[in-house]
């Protein structure tokens, strides 16, 4: 189906009408690609390629003190000082041109695919169970972790210097 946007009207001279298909009339596989595709070059593009700018910039040091509202990457982080950093108009194109495409393309097709799966089936209460056990999942998830906050704490791979360690099969040292 052809749409035009403009249609030229009689005595124009040189109008190009401008058109387009609508996407819904495609093979939804294809636009399902098209997504994929958006979805995989805005990942390469966020990857931390040799050829970019400088490393990531440190939260700047006051009178001693890491400043911790400004932002950047922490000093606990060796990697910061040799990943470079993405380009913010990459990174801005990435997110809102890219993602912001891409998704949509991909969600509109899957539920219409999934649909036509399903096919002319009786649906009985439609979404309604299915969003039900998704909440019940999330709030449990959220309970566990409120009970088992004090149990979740950060992994130290590095103990400290001298200090004794105990792990599974006993205790060790770093010297």
């Amino acid at each position: 189906m052809v749409r035009y946007i403009y249609t030229p009207k009689e005595g124009d001279e040189e109008i190009v009408g401008m058109r387009f298909r609508n996407i819904l009339y495609r093979d939804r596989r294809l636009v399902l690609a098209m997504g994929l595709s958006g979805f995989f070059f805005a990942h390469l593009c966020h990857y931390p390629l040799p050829f970019y700018e400088g490393p990531l910039t440190r939260p700047p040091i006051v009178n001693g003190t890491v400043v911790a509202d400004v932002g950047g990457c922490s000093y606990d982080y060796d990697w910061c000082d040799y990943t470079p950093r993405v380009p913010m108009p990459l990174y801005l194109f990435n997110f809102g041109i890219l993602q912001g495409m891409a998704y949509p393309l991909i969600s509109a097709p899957s539920n219409t695919l999934l649909s036509e799966i399903l096919g002319p089936r009786k649906q009985m209460s439609g979404y309604k169970y299915i969003m039900v056990y998704h909440l019940i999942i999330i709030a449990f998830a959220a309970l566990m972790a409120f009970i088992l906050r004090k149990r979740l704490v950060p992994l130290e791979l590095t103990p400290t210097i001298g200090k004794a360690t105990k792990y599974k099969r006993g205790t060790f040292y770093r010297m």
